[in-house]
């Protein structure tokens, strides 16, 4: 998934665009069948350490990130 869809390991753009960095866990559910849990960051946008800081220090910025996660 990550190599071939994502190229997030080969530098080349991938379904979503350049991925600069992922991270996924492969579960399985109480019928053995595995699935994935992932997280990946699409270059261009707000580098994490940014991200979080933002997040902790600016109240508004805040508000407006949990109301998108809800709509979502």
């Amino acid at each position: 998934f990550f190599s071939c869809l994502l190229r997030s390991t080969s530098g080349e753009m991938g379904i979503l665009g350049k991925i600069v960095n992922h991270f996924g866990v492969v579960e399985e559910n109480g019928r053995l069948a595995l699935h994935l849990h992932a997280l990946v960051w699409v270059g261009g946008n707000m580098e994490f350490d940014k991200l979080h800081t933002r997040i902790r220090e600016d109240e508004a910025f805040q508000a407006r990130m949990i109301t998108y996660i809800e709509s979502i």
